[in-house]
């Protein structure tokens, strides 16, 4: 435009009239003066280049595509091309999976911390306690409610720092009370109660009879109850003999209770036994019991007529046969194999006042009793060619032997009472 304007422009003359007399036409320099035509067509050309270069690229528009959308990144213009490049923005990255963080809860006591089944648990740490502490920890673990006198005394030492549950604890408190001759007792139960287990027991001490505050009783194996507590137990036999039983349990099995309260009563006319014992000690009796009382060995009875010797004769010979001691198998002072019992004329023992009377009329006999191993299972053996017992009875009417043994022993007799009654020439 500036040269537009110029072109125009007229020259500056101080007057036409005045040059055109002054200078002289042939030293006037010529000058080109454009025409109209030839500048609006500079115009048109300068107007049509200078947008051109100012041109910027419009922003492209991105094509639609599932998120995350991509992002055009605006670049510079070059030199007078457009720039048609889309460049994506890259994926954003992926978080990685944090496993959540539990809620921290308070912390629990190991002594009260549940185990996989619920049951909490706790620490048997009773260090010299007295019996007042062990059993109001007792009360919380089962839920009961113990009853004791004010005489009740006596230190508790449990130390197991493992976390038990409460049930296993309470058996070892019922245990060591036994143990240190502290009783529990059941009172009767109420309505609604577990016969078994009631809400309400009983705790004697030491030196206390748990008889005196109602000691249970029980006949059958399946109502014992559960845990460390006395009763009273009856023993039905089939078999064996109450009183043999009851020595037998009351010597080689039981030992007397702290506390007193172990007894073994025989009752022969109901062929039964009443114990009271713990039920620990219950429970095993009743395996001892069943394994006694079974059905006792055969015995036969053969009466021996004699052709030649006398019925004495012979069984005082048979008397110094076996009249050797035995050793018992468990050690201990030797026993006679051969007693001496004298019967009546219906073969009865007479008792011993009445011996002198009987001694040897012909109304009572003097018979042997020998006394044989035990190893019947595995027969007659060098030491003891007998086998449990046999009785040998002279009939001096008859002048016949009497003999009542196990089949076993029966065949070794017989021979030897027929060789004694050999004629002799």
């Amino acid at each position: 435009m500036s040269v537009l304007l110029h072109s125009m422009s007229p020259p500056a003359f101080a007057s036409d009239s005045q040059q055109r007399l002054t200078v002289p036409l042939t030293t006037a320099t010529p000058r080109r003066v454009p025409r109209p035509s030839i500048l609006l067509l500079l115009c048109i050309l300068t107007a049509g280049t200078l947008p051109a270069q100012n041109q910027v690229n419009p922003p492209a528009i991105p094509k639609p595509a599932p998120a995350p959308p991509p992002r055009q990144v605006p670049q510079p213009p070059n030199a007078g091309a457009p720039d048609t490049t889309v460049t994506r923005a890259p994926a954003p990255p992926i978080p990685p999976v944090v496993a959540p963080i539990p809620a921290v809860s308070p912390a629990v006591p190991a002594a009260n911390r549940p185990r996989t089944g619920g049951e909490q648990t706790t620490v048997l740490m009773f260090q010299n306690s007295d019996i007042a502490e062990v059993i109001r920890s007792y009360e919380k673990w089962t839920g009961r409610r113990v009853i004791y006198n004010a005489q009740l005394i006596g230190p508790v030492k449990i130390e197991i720092s493992e976390p038990l549950p409460y049930s296993e604890a309470a058996k070892i408190v019922e245990m060591v009370l036994l143990m240190n001759g502290f009783a529990l007792t059941p009172a009767e139960p109420g309505p609604g109660e577990d016969p078994k287990n009631p809400k309400i027991w009983k705790i004697t001490g030491i030196g206390g009879n748990p008889k005196q505050a109602g000691i249970p009783f029980i006949e059958r194996e399946e109502s014992l109850p559960e845990g460390e507590q006395v009763v009273m137990f009856l023993f039905k036999l089939k078999w064996a003999d109450p009183t043999e039983l009851s020595a037998t349990i009351s010597q080689g099995i039981l030992a007397p209770a702290q506390a007193g309260y172990t007894s073994v009563i025989p009752l022969p006319k109901s062929n039964s036994l009443l114990v009271t014992e713990n039920t620990a000690l219950i429970r095993t009796l009743i395996r001892i019991v069943r394994a006694i009382d079974v059905e006792p060995a055969e015995v036969v009875s053969k009466f021996i007529t004699l052709q030649n010797a006398q019925a004495e004769d012979i069984v005082a010979n048979l008397e110094k046969l076996f009249e050797k001691t035995q050793q018992p198998s468990g050690g201990g002072a030797a026993q006679p194999r051969v007693q001496r019992v004298v019967t009546n004329a219906q073969g009865q023992p007479v008792p011993p006042a009445g011996n002198a009377a009987i001694g040897g009329s012909q109304e009572g006999s003097v018979s042997i009793e020998i006394n044989g191993g035990n190893s019947a299972a595995f027969g007659p053996t060098e030491d003891n060619i007998i086998i449990g017992k046999v009785r040998i009875t002279p009939d001096k009417r008859t002048n016949r032997i009497h003999v009542v043994s196990r089949p076993v022993n029966m065949k070794l007799i017989t021979q030897l009472i027929q060789e004694y009654d050999a004629d002799v020439k």
